[in-house]
């Protein structure tokens, strides 16, 4: 939600959620998440993207290789890949994961895969994904939830 989303719905999202649990999306998180997933999903829902088709290529080549480094170092919740990722307009992250793809060869998804199995390279490359291609990502979780419900048992 939080990448796909304009900033204006995800600020209505975070109104939303205060009203209906007197307190804030990030004070859930922080509660309820640990670390370092904690770090990448509270800059995720607390920032305010700006909406404009801005983009940037000396940005986009300069953060596709500040990714890598993070990526290399298998430090998925680098201060610089959190800020990239939670700040930058999604034409703008688009251009530098295109920009990544054509200097490493592989697409970045890929290389966090490598980084191993855990939540955070889960939920990392779903963000990566949801900005790049937010109507595959929705239309893989809409198939994949209707074959869960086919899938199991009805107890009614």
């Amino acid at each position: 939600m939080a990448c796909a989303a304009s900033p204006h719905h995800l600020m209505a999202v975070r109104q939303a959620y205060c009203s209906l649990y007197d307190c804030s999306l990030e004070e859930d998180i922080t509660s309820n998440v640990t670390p370092p997933v904690r770090k990448l999903l509270v800059g995720l829902v607390s920032s305010y993207r700006y909406d404009r088709e801005v983009v940037e290529e000396i940005v986009a080549k300069s953060e596709a290789s500040k990714l890598r480094d993070a990526i290399e170092r298998k430090q998925l919740d680098d201060d610089d890949l959190v800020w990239i990722l939670s700040t930058r307009n999604v034409f703008q992250l688009r251009a530098t994961f295109e920009r990544y793809r054509e200097t490493y060869g592989n697409p970045i998804d890929e290389h966090i895969k490598r980084c191993g199995t855990g939540n955070l390279e889960s939920i990392l490359r779903i963000v990566v994904w949801c900005i790049g291609s937010p109507e595959k990502h929705f239309a893989e979780v809409t198939i994949h939830g209707h074959i869960e419900r086919i899938a199991l048992p009805s107890y009614g």
